[in-house]
C-alpha cells in the first residue's frame, strides 16, 4: 500500500522557532506526530499582541469570528515544543481582555505524511467508535457547530475505503470534527473538535488523547482493527476497547452516563465504514 508522500508532493515543514523547555505534559513519550494548532480568540487588540507573539506562531484574520477575533497558528511542532509554544502564547502573549466565546474553537493538526491509506483509514475507523465520546471532552455544544460536523452525520463512508483501496485521497467536507480535507495539500489530519479554552493545559490533555489514538491507528493492521471493532461491538466490550486505546485517559471519556450506549452507536457507524469494501491486504 502506497504511503501519501508517494502521491502527493508536500512542501517541507518549516520548524525554526523560540520556545522555551516548557514540558509539563511531556508530550513528546508518545512518539507523536508533528502537530500544528490552530486557536480562536476574540477580543483580540493586534497591535499590542504583535509586539509579544514569538515566532513560533502567526495572527491571522478569521471570518467565523466577531469583536476582533484571531486565529493564532503555530508552525509546525514536534512534540516536545508542543506545550512551550502554548505556555508562551497564554502566559506572555494574551492579555487579560481575551474572550473564548461559543463561536473560538481549537484545531489540532497531526502530521500523517508518511503513512499508508490503509494507515490513514484505521484512524477514520478507530476515531468513528470513539466520536461522541471525543465530543463529551472536547464540548458537547461543538457539535451543533457548522464548522465541526460529527462524521456520524455524514456518508462519506460511501465512498471512503474505496478511495482508500485504489490510493486516492477521499472526497471530504473541510468542517468535519475529524478532517480529512487538507490530506492531499499539506498531509495532515485535522481535530476541529476542541472548544476555546483559557487553559491551555485543557489543550495538552486532548493532544495526549489524540496521539494515542493516533498511535493505536497507525501501529495496527488494519485487518487486526477490523477484527477488534467488529468483537467489541459483538460483545459489548467497550471498556476492554477504550482502556488499550487510552488507558489512564478513560475516566475523563465517560463522565456521561450514556457513554456505553452512545460508543455503541459510534461502533455501528464505524462498521458501515467497514462494510463498503473487502480490504483484501493491509498495510
Amino acid at each position: 500500500m502506497k504511503r501519501l508522500n508517494e502521491i502527493a508532493n508536500y512542501a517541507n515543514f518549516t520548524q525554526q522557532y523560540t520556545v522555551t523547555d516548557h514540558n509539563e505534559h511531556k508530550l513528546d513519550r508518545f512518539k507523536a506526530p508533528i502537530t500544528g494548532i490552530e486557536i480562536e480568540v476574540e477580543h483580540v487588540d493586534r497591535d499590542s499582541t504583535a509586539d509579544r507573539l514569538n515566532n513560533a506562531w502567526i495572527a491571522a484574520t478569521d471570518g467565523s469570528l466577531r469583536n476582533g477575533g484571531v486565529e493564532f497558528i503555530s508552525k509546525p511542532l514536534e512534540p516536545a515544543y508542543v506545550e512551550s509554544a502554548l505556555h508562551h502564547l497564554y502566559t506572555k502573549t494574551f492579555d487579560n481582555s481575551i474572550h473564548f466565546s461559543p463561536r473560538t474553537s481549537v484545531h489540532a493538526h497531526l502530521d500523517c505524511r508518511k503513512l499508508t491509506f490503509y494507515q490513514v483509514y484505521n484512524i477514520v475507523l478507530l476515531y468513528q467508535c470513539f466520536e461522541s465520546l471525543l465530543y463529551s471532552f472536547a464540548g458537547n455544544e461543538r457539535k451543533k457547530s457548522i464548522y465541526c460536523i460529527p462524521l456520524s452525520n455524514s456518508n462519506f463512508y460511501l465512498e471512503f475505503a474505496k478511495s482508500i483501496k485504489k490510493s486516492e485521497f477521499p472526497h471530504w467536507n473541510k468542517y468535519t470534527g475529524l478532517n480529512l480535507a487538507r490530506l492531499n495539500e499539506i498531509g495532515t489530519i485535522e481535530f476541529r473538535h476542541l472548544r476555546g479554552t483559557y487553559d491551555y493545559k485543557i489543550i495538552c490533555t486532548w493532544l495526549e488523547i489524540l496521539y494515542k489514538l493516533y498511535n493505536f491507528a497507525v501501529n495496527t493492521k488494519t485487518e487486526t482493527l477490523t477484527e477488534i471493532i467488529i468483537n467489541t461491538k459483538r460483545n459489548n466490550t467497550y471498556l476492554n476497547l477504550l482502556n488499550d486505546v487510552f488507558d489512564n485517559h478513560v475516566p475523563i471519556l465517560i463522565k456521561n452516563d450514556n457513554w456505553s450506549k452512545e460508543m455503541n452507536q459510534d461502533l455501528s457507524i464505524s462498521k458501515l465504514f467497514m462494510s463498503q469494501i473487502n480490504l483484501e491486504r493491509a498495510a
